[in-house]
């Protein structure tokens, strides 16, 4: 099997290639499994790119760089431990002043690309490394930034949706990508805008499920499959892979008890400077 330079597994039958299919939404009842699942996904990102699809693991020749929201402070939010300083927040200014400072990144690549290599390069044709932003249970994100009259309070709800729409817009294309983690997988329930819900290219859906969670999880254009998923298991939709048919998959088992030495590993490239303008051509 012949993987891409930034293919990333869901499970070892199953897969997507993080540069063209850039934002991936995790949505599921509490305790489904989302977020064994997304330390599963932080794991195979942060050592890209796999040589050997079935062992799950890779070479870390160019990490993909990890960026965290976890306005609940749980367990997305403990990662910050093995992160260098500065890549999570926890609350609203924490977070408003992160995902600036992650599009600011991005504009800085852009200008790289535009200025500095070979007219038509790309960040997919250098291999350059990804850079994500994960963002833990949104609802309550967009719940933090709706909240309040203060002037104060209106600036920086315009500046978030601001920043979220540069994001969500623009960053495919230079490596800049993101991971949606809900509950609620719905524009009303979770402030999932419309311009997110366009721009999201791999849908998982965890768990146990009534056909119209996952109806308002995966859309009316695909067929909701009669299965009865349990805590672990889930329905994936890949952008251009199975536009109509939903795959179902088993999570790869992750041991509690090791989890945080794999990524202890995986997690020690992480270094801004050194990756953001990196090229392995």
């Amino acid at each position: 099997m012949k993987l891409s330079q930034y293919y990333v597994p869901i499970s070892r039958t199953i897969g997507y290639d993080a540069m063209d299919q850039p934002f991936t939404l995790v949505f599921g009842p509490t305790r489904s499994g989302k977020s064994f699942l997304t330390l599963h996904l932080i794991n195979m990102l942060a050592s890209l790119p796999l040589d050997n699809v079935k062992g799950l693991h890779g070479l870390a020749s160019f990490p993909t760089q990890l960026y965290i929201i976890d306005l609940k402070n749980a367990e997305m939010a403990r990662l910050g431990r093995l992160l260098p300083s500065g890549r999570v927040a926890t609350n609203k200014s924490e977070a408003l002043n992160l995902l600036n400072r992650f599009v600011e990144l991005k504009r800085e690549r852009a200008n790289f690309l535009a200025n500095k290599v070979t007219f038509g390069a790309t960040a997919s044709s250098l291999n350059m490394p990804l850079f994500c932003m994960i963002f833990e249970e949104y609802a309550t994100t967009n719940a933090v930034f709706s909240n309040g009259l203060t002037k104060q309070d209106k600036n920086d709800r315009y500046k978030w949706d601001a920043l979220i729409k540069e994001l969500f817009l623009t960053g495919a294309g230079l490596g800049f990508v993101a991971i949606i983690i809900t509950q609620q997988p719905s524009v009303g329930n979770a402030g999932l805008s419309t311009i997110i819900t366009e721009q999201v290219s791999v849908k998982l859906g965890m768990g146990a499920m009534t056909s119209t969670q996952l109806r308002l999880g995966f859309g009316n254009d695909v067929d909701i499959p009669d299965y009865h998923l349990t805590k672990g298991e889930g329905l994936a939709w890949i952008n251009g892979s199975n536009d109509e048919l939903l795959m179902p998959f088993r999570a790869p088992h992750i041991d509690p008890s090791r989890i945080w030495e794999t990524l202890k590993l995986s997690l020690s490239y992480q270094d801004t400077d050194r990756y953001l303008l990196m090229t392995n051509t």
